[in-house]
């Protein structure tokens, strides 16, 4: 149902505004509500392009920037938990 939904926002940005660039592209579809894993998976659609590249876009775009620093913490917060897990497998 949501890829639905994002499917038709990226079918009508590319027909409304088949020439604007990334950064206009993410910015209509946060104004329409798209989280910023949907923004992802919208421009990986829109552009054909992989998960790594989208996330990288995405992630570093002026349209995202009031959440990167709240999502580096994040995904640091993360990998120190993750390598806990791991140092107390070893010790078992």
């Amino acid at each position: 149902m949501i890829d639905n939904h994002i499917s038709k926002l990226v079918a009508q940005y590319r027909h409304t505004h088949p020439n604007d660039d990334v950064e206009a592209f993410l910015r209509f579809m946060r104004n329409y509500g798209c989280s910023k894993v949907q923004s992802i998976k919208a421009l990986m659609m829109a552009q054909g392009i992989g998960l790594a590249e989208a996330k990288g876009l995405v992630h570093g775009s002026s349209t995202w920037a009031d959440r990167r620093a709240s999502d580096d913490a994040f995904h640091a917060q993360l990998e120190d938990v993750l390598e806990e897990l791991a140092d107390e497998d070893t010790h078992d």
